[in-house]
């Protein structure tokens, strides 16, 4: 099977299970009891990123069984779906909101000796990405350790931004446009259609969730956020480039540590337009407050 027909099929198949899945799976999950309370007081089903796991399986499994030189990122972005994924549903079945931030977790294990969800969730996602990077991004010790960082915090990083209706999805859909377009700038198509048959499937789940029809919860905003680390990675193979994605990561997660996010994006006109049209708001304070 050639190229284009095997991202023409991986891309249409993938649209089509996603569809499929959004019209499906949402009434099994609030079935399950998995319903959580959104930021206007209304509740809504969550842990529909099981859709986004599920959706771009089979583009993904097509790409990797019949282009063997797209094989390796294929089965790179699948193993951070379903062990990013993983980790995340566990915690929206059986997290509780105990513990906030990292300092938060941490603070429970030494305080009261208690592990929580999201300490799990977060050691785990480090052993998932440097699993991944080590089986299948071959680098020097040092790069090995950047890039599973960056894979890690990148998921995390858009589990923070997940706490109104589509904004983590379209900051990972635009993510993925930037590191798509470098891709394409370089000619790196065997990236670049792994990428996109991820892509394809957010895209399709980022409209209801837009419309605060159902939320991503961790498992999709962890499973997406890692997908984003790797196409950093993908996208900015130099040193330079990755140390700077690193810095830029820890400082967001020094910010969230100390300030509300969507307070300081109420606060600022600019990213109070640009975050409106990501979906759905209401009047929120516009100070920064301590997290």
């Amino acid at each position: 099977m050639s190229s284009s027909w095997s991202l023409a099929s991986a891309l249409c198949l993938n649209a089509a299970a996603t569809a499929l899945l959004l019209a499906l799976l949402p009434p099994r999950l609030a079935a399950a009891g998995l319903m959580r309370t959104n930021f206007a007081g209304r509740s809504v089903v969550t842990a529909c990123g099981t859709i986004l796991i599920v959706g771009s399986a089979p583009g993904l499994a097509i790409l990797a069984l019949s282009q063997p030189h797209i094989r390796n990122t294929a089965t790179l972005l699948g193993m951070l779906l379903l062990g990013f994924g993983a980790l995340g549903f566990g915690d929206d079945r059986w997290g509780t909101p105990a513990a906030k931030g990292l300092r938060g977790h941490v603070r429970k294990l030494i305080v009261d000796r208690t592990i929580t969800s999201g300490l799990v969730k977060a050691v785990g996602g480090i052993v998932v990405a440097l699993t991944a990077v080590i089986a299948l991004l071959p680098d020097d010790p040092l790069e090995t350790v950047v890039g599973a960082a960056i894979i890690a915090l990148s998921a995390n990083a858009v589990n923070l931004l997940d706490l109104r209706p589509g904004r983590a999805s379209a900051v990972s859909l635009a993510a993925f446009i930037i590191c798509m377009t470098a891709l394409w700038s370089k000619g790196s198509l065997t990236e670049l259609a792994s990428l996109g048959a991820v892509a394809t499937s957010a895209l399709i789940l980022y409209f209801p969730d837009s419309r605060a029809r159902l939320m991503l919860g961790d498992t999709g905003s962890n499973a997406l956020g890692a997908c984003v680390g790797a196409a950093l990675l993908l996208a900015f193979p130099h040193s330079i480039a990755r140390y700077v994605c690193l810095a830029s990561l820890i400082a967001l997660h020094a910010l969230a540590e100390r300030w509300s996010l969507s307070a300081i994006i109420e606060a600022s006109p600019v990213l109070r337009f640009l975050d409106r049209l990501t979906g759905v708001r209401s009047c929120e304070t516009t100070r920064p407050s301590r997290s």
